[in-house]
């Protein structure tokens, strides 16, 4: 989630799967509980703000609007920050990319000369960002698809340009804020392949996820997963493979990078229930980290969420936010929405989609989604973003 988007025909392959990850998102189903551990510091130590994902309200720049949020990410001193696509009023087809920040609680644009670069070079190279991140080396990473047309202009008529809209290629930039610098890093591209019909008259390049390292180096998992593997983060030399041990065909979600290590949710084949497992910068297995959480294969159901910062994973459900090293046996709770008095992080109606990172003052931001009854009874997603910080250590606004 977080705002992150599925680039041209790879959509495709994902809708139906969307759809049943969907069923039952609004509430969290029975068996999905991590350890309830108890809180080691006393009762109600963290503040609960929700964030308004819908930042097209507040975001007024002369000629151009935006449709609701964009991608989320938390910059280095905890505070929710996005890239928003602004949409040229006149046509809708035209479209470029705007930061805002959530300071004083509202949405509010932060001038980038860097990104006013972006918009100009990119202009005519239909690139859309499909995610970003802030490394520990506190540079802000970008990566966007280059697609064959712009994406607005497929979706005016998606019928007309189905077969003329693909991905071009996958592009992965490091951006020094500081300086307004852009440096694009060279990283793998890898072509649809497969015996499959619909796969063997696709064009194009298959989409990938990424997460940089604290050391700069970066993890690469694609679609058909023929270029998972670690990487320069300055060269995109392939420095190690991904054991098969590692556990990465079973696993449920993204993959998270941190101080030598990454880990990703997955099933164990056993149990069926759900594990994190640990992996060294090399792609050796090092731990698998157990939860309570039994894995509904068929029938969905919202699993609890990671994220990484430095050498602490840190995981996130409805029973609250739990951390633990690379090499621990369990999970040990943070934050409790019971003792800490916590209204959506509590509520069977409210669903963690993403874990989008924790800034350096003991501050945790979630992405909720909520299924809500509209007026003529058909369901529609209400999207919170939610931030959980340490009452002695940082006021919320």
């Amino acid at each position: 989630m977080r705002g992150k988007k599925l680039t041209g025909l790879v959509a495709v392959f994902f809708v139906g799967t969307m759809i049943l990850c969907s069923c039952g998102v609004a509430s969290e189903p029975e068996g999905t509980a991590v350890p309830q551990l108890p809180v080691e510091q006393d009762k109600a130590l963290y503040a609960e703000q929700a964030v308004p994902y819908d930042v097209s309200e507040n975001i007024q720049v002369e000629g151009y609007s935006t449709e609701s949020g964009g991608i989320t990410a938390v910059t280095p001193d905890g505070t929710p920050m996005m890239l928003v696509e602004l949409y040229n009023k006149s046509d809708e087809i035209e479209y470029k990319y705007a930061k805002v920040l959530y300071k004083d609680s509202v949405w509010s644009v932060k001038e980038e000369a860097w990104l006013e670069q972006w918009n100009k070079e990119t202009a005519e190279k239909n690139y859309m960002i499909e995610d970003c991140q802030y490394g520990e080396d506190g540079y802000l990473y970008v990566k966007c698809a280059e697609e064959s047309m712009p994406h607005t202009k497929f979706w005016s008529d998606r019928d007309k340009y189905m077969d003329d809209y693909y991905t071009v290629g996958i592009h992965l930039f490091r951006i020094n804020e500081d300086e307004n610098t852009i440096t694009e890093i060279p990283i793998p591209q890898e072509r649809f392949e497969g015996e499959e019909e619909d796969l063997k008259k696709m064009p194009g390049f298959v989409g990938c996820e990424f997460s940089v390292f604290a050391d700069g180096n970066l993890l690469l998992v694609s679609y058909q997963g023929r270029i998972n593997g670690i990487y320069s983060g300055v060269t995109g030399e392939k420095l190690a493979d991904i054991d098969p041990d590692a556990g990465m065909e079973n696993r449920l979600a993204d993959v998270i990078a941190g101080d030598g290590f990454f880990a990703f949710t997955t099933v164990d084949q056993e149990s069926g229930r759900m594990q994190v497992n640990v992996v060294g910068e090399d792609g050796k297995r090092i731990n698998a980290i157990p939860t309570e959480t039994i894995v509904d294969m068929e029938g969905g159901g919202a699993e609890p969420k990671i994220s990484v910062k430095e050498d602490m994973i840190m995981m996130a459900s409805g029973e609250g936010i739990f951390e633990a090293e690379p090499g621990s046996s369990s999970f040990t709770c943070v934050v409790d929405p019971e003792k800490d008095n916590l209204y959506y992080l509590s509520s069977e109606g409210y669903s963690v989609m993403d874990f989008i990172g924790k800034g350096e003052q003991e501050d945790y931001l979630l992405f909720l989604c909520n299924d809500e009854a509209d007026a003529v009874a058909e369901a529609s997603r209400v999207f919170k973003i939610c931030r959980y910080a340490r009452k002695d250590s940082l006021v919320i606004q």
